[in-house]
This record gives C-alpha cells, structure tokens and sequence, in this order.
C-alpha cells in the first residue's frame, strides 16, 4: 500500500528550488543539520542539508532519512515514517520516481511537518544498555527471526 501510494503522491509533486546557498559543511555536518532541522520543523534549512547530500553523499542521505523517521517521528507519524523507510531501501524505486532529489523532496518537509514522538528511541536505548536487560541481550543476540518474532507476538511476556 505504502509504494502505490506514495508513487501517486510523488507523481503530484513538484519540488520547491531550494533557497540560499548550500550549506559549506562537510557531508557529517549536513546529516546532522538535516536531522536537527526535521526536529525543529525548519523546512528550509533540513532541505538545503538533504540537497547537499544528494550531491555529496546520497546512500548517507537515506540512512539520515531512515533514522530521523525512527529516532524523531516513531509512532506519532506512522505514515510519514512507513513512505520514509519505504523510499530509504530502494535506489531503483527513487530513480523510477524521479530520482533522490524529487523524492527526498517530498519527505523532508512530512517528516518536519509530522508530530515528533522519541518514545521508540529511548525504549530502544533502555533495551540496549539497562543493566536490567542484560540476560536477555545476551540470550536474543543469537535467536532466529522466527524465535525473535514469537517473545514480541507473545502478550504474556512482560515488554
């Protein structure tokens, strides 16, 4: 559903030029400033970083998309999470749509526009380094994906 969607979606847009002079950063510079834009709604400037990407660096631009969705919007933007990862995985899909700057130019602003939710994140970081949870690192490091699959469907076992 994501892909015919977001394909009509994409098919209507029409990207904005961007304002201003790129940013004169490097490429780690700019991911971190598109990050920070999206977290601050700053349309304008989390485009110029993406533009820089897109010429200095496109598979970290989609990288930097893919965590922003994750880290910043998580469940309070579900759709404009599910069209960021989706567009993130594929470079064949991006260039049948236009290319990375038509798509990217189109995410950006949903994901700054979208309601932010970081809950995702630190349920991720208490998972990781909780003393708590040590055990229980350790035994799922080596699990299959069907195992892994069955302890998050299983509603008995606590979170």
């Amino acid at each position: 559903m994501t892909e015919t969607s977001l394909s009509l979606r994409l098919a209507d847009h029409r990207p904005e030029p961007v304002e201003g002079a790129l940013p004169n950063v490097d490429k780690w510079v700019a991911a971190s400033g598109l990050q920070k834009a999206c977290r601050r709604n700053n349309v304008a400037e989390a485009l110029r970083c993406a533009r820089l990407l897109v010429v200095a660096d496109p598979p970290r631009l989609w990288r930097r998309v893919a965590v922003i969705a994750m880290e910043d919007v998580g469940v309070a933007g579900f759709h404009a999470v599910a069209d960021a990862i989706f567009a993130s995985r594929s470079k064949v899909w991006r260039d049948a749509h236009e290319g990375d700057w038509h798509v990217v130019s189109y995410l950006v602003p949903r994901l700054c526009a979208a309601a932010k939710c970081r809950a995702a994140d630190d349920l991720a970081g208490e998972a990781a380094f909780h003393p708590d949870f040590r055990e229980s690192r350790a035994e799922l490091a080596c699990a299959t994906d069907a195992t892994l699959c069955d302890v998050v469907a299983d509603a008995t076992q606590p979170l």
